[in-house]
């Protein structure tokens, strides 16, 4: 789920809650405003008012009052209900159903986390940067990989497939992949060696989790990705960070407690309700952010033990120029519409251009001669 998708489902909820208890005040106060009763109690209340206020209301006569004036006073209660209704609604918005804004700020807050993670500014940059080396020494798949952490089996493969035909060590047809040699005097990339070594009676047949872990050891082979113990260090250091920022909170607390009686001695109204309204913020803040907090890197703990894996430094730069490669393919060739058999022409950019997902016609026709379990 990503993080645009939680904000709307986060307004959704928030808006539902308030309608509903925005109608439901509302109801109540418009039967209110309907029934006779209220008109009595206008006028029991009317009586209380001193003449000046009654000459505000236009009212020279308390026994002699016009049922205009009666209705205009009812429509100014109901106008002022209606405004207290909306902010009691708000309120009882944000604190009725707080376990469930807890649960979706702390998924909010994990998921931006996990991108922080595994993405980095250069994913999101609006500024276009251009590269247009070829990465000779990584597998199409594995540069795949790095660029957004996900895996399209069949692009990663077709894209591997492709390298090795380049390579002049098998051709690929519709029918099938025909081995050339299995003979390289290049030492190949990991993940393009397993490929080749699964090419069986004219079919690449390949296990996707055992696929999936030979690109993993690849990058990690060649310093692309963190290793496991890292990942676990962060996880320790945002804990740690909680902690600090959870006993802050607590000792500020137990001091602006302790001395609240000083303060009263001052008999300043506004500091006393200045100080009451920080503690109030810091006891939501006390009750609520450390279960936040809590759930939030539980989910990112789970998120990262199904794929823990982050960009070394290394790996960063090369993510660098795989983005500026992306963007190089887009903006100054016409690589959507080219086929296999130009192969021998554009190179490693024809193969960029499929893993990139920038031309989807080779992979469309060639996605038969490939068998994934």
């Amino acid at each position: 789920m990503t993080n645009k998708k939680i904000k709307i489902i986060i307004i959704i909820i928030f808006l539902g809650f308030f309608l509903f208890n925005f109608l439901t005040i509302s109801t109540n106060i418009y039967n209110d405003y309907k029934s006779a009763t209220s008109e009595i109690e206008i006028k029991e209340e009317l009586e209380t008012l001193s003449s000046k206020e009654l000459e505000e209301l236009g009212i020279d006569d308390i026994n002699n009052i016009q049922e205009e004036t009666i209705l205009k006073v009812k429509n100014r209660y109901l106008i002022n209900s209606l405004i207290i209704s909306s902010i009691l609604s708000l309120f009882l918005t944000i604190i009725e159903p707080i376990l469930l804004w807890i649960i979706l700020i702390a998924i909010y807050i994990s998921q931006k986390k996990y991108r922080k993670l595994k993405l980095s500014a250069v994913d999101f940059s609006k500024d276009k940067i251009y590269y247009r080396d070829i990465l000779k020494e990584y597998s199409p798949s594995v540069l795949a990989y790095i660029d957004d952490f996900n895996i399209d089996f069949k692009t990663s493969l077709l894209g591997d497939l492709l390298a090795l035909e380049q390579r002049k060590l098998i051709t690929t047809a519709n029918m099938g992949i025909n081995i050339i040699t299995r003979e390289t005097k290049e030492s190949l990339p990991v993940t393009l060696e397993y490929v080749l070594n699964n090419i069986k009676d004219n079919k690449l047949n390949i296990n996707s989790f055992t696929y999936f872990n030979t690109i993993v050891k690849e990058a990690r082979s060649l310093n692309l990705l963190e290793d496991d113990k890292n990942v676990k260090r962060h996880l320790i250091k945002e804990f740690i960070i909680s902690l600090i920022i959870y006993i802050t909170f607590m000792i500020a607390v137990t001091v602006l407690f302790s001395n609240i009686e000083i303060i009263n001695t001052f008999n300043n109204t506004y500091l006393i309700f200045g100080i009451f309204g920080i503690v109030a913020l810091l006891f939501i803040v006390l009750t609520y952010y450390p279960l936040t907090k809590f759930i939030s890197l539980i989910i990112l703990t789970i998120k990262l033990k199904k794929n823990n894996n982050i960009r070394t430094s290394k790996g960063e730069v090369v993510n660098w120029k795989l983005e500026g490669l992306k963007n190089f393919l887009k903006d100054f060739s016409l690589l959507d519409e080219k086929t296999k058999e130009e192969l021998i022409v554009w190179k490693d950019y024809l193969i960029y251009s499929v893993i990139f997902k920038q031309n989807t016609k080779i992979g469309e026709k060639y996605k038969n001669i490939i068998n994934l379990s």
